[in-house]
């Protein structure tokens, strides 16, 4: 593959998980989750140009290139505003709230991962958006798989995909982790 067909297939991994984002979000009808999407944006902009203030447009740029990270802050604003009113817990808004909670555990294991092994976490997290991209998405299908096992399921089933829910996205990440010293030499 030439340099800039691999450089579209990447960008085209990062454009269709915003996409799937936003789709999730229309899909769901809530204003709520609209405004938490544009509210995550806006703070991950803001938090972009105080870190890098020296370039020029990185507020617009930065989230769209880690979208992830606007994920994540998204799903920060979404539990924030669904826990008390109760509208996380609506009927056609399952999904909704398992696409939220599957990007916020991917962040959340991202740092519990950086105590273990400090820059390799880290290093993955800003050197290859689609590849988290595409933990985050199957943190995501593993939700929901979860979800679908949690109905009329006995006991053990329901505990059982519970901790796979949980043990294989986390897995995925801790090698993908592991590896990134071999990722970083293909750069």
């Amino acid at each position: 593959m030439t340099d800039s067909l691999l450089q579209d297939v990447l960008l085209l991994a990062l454009g269709s998980y915003i996409l799937h984002a936003m789709w999730r979000v229309l899909r769901s009808g809530s204003a709520i989750a609209w405004a938490v999407l544009v509210a995550g944006y806006l703070v991950t902009a803001w938090l972009s140009k105080a870190a890098l203030p020296s370039l020029a447009g990185i507020a617009l740029w930065l989230p769209l290139l880690y979208p992830y990270a606007w994920m994540a802050v998204s799903a920060l604003l979404w539990f924030a505003c669904t826990m008390k009113s109760g509208v996380g817990s609506a009927e056609g808004l399952s999904e909704l709230t398992a696409y939220f909670y599957s990007q916020l555990a991917l962040n959340l294991a991202v740092a519990l991962l950086s105590v273990a092994l400090p820059w390799q976490s880290w290093w993955l997290y800003l050197f290859f958006p689609p590849l988290l991209a595409g933990i985050g998405y199957f943190w995501y299908r593993m939700r929901l798989w979860r979800d679908a096992q949690q109905l009329g399921a006995d006991n053990f089933m329901r505990r059982g995909s519970a901790i796979l829910a949980w043990l294989v996205p986390l897995a995925v990440l801790a090698v993908a982790v592991r590896w990134t010293p071999r990722l970083l030499t293909l750069i």
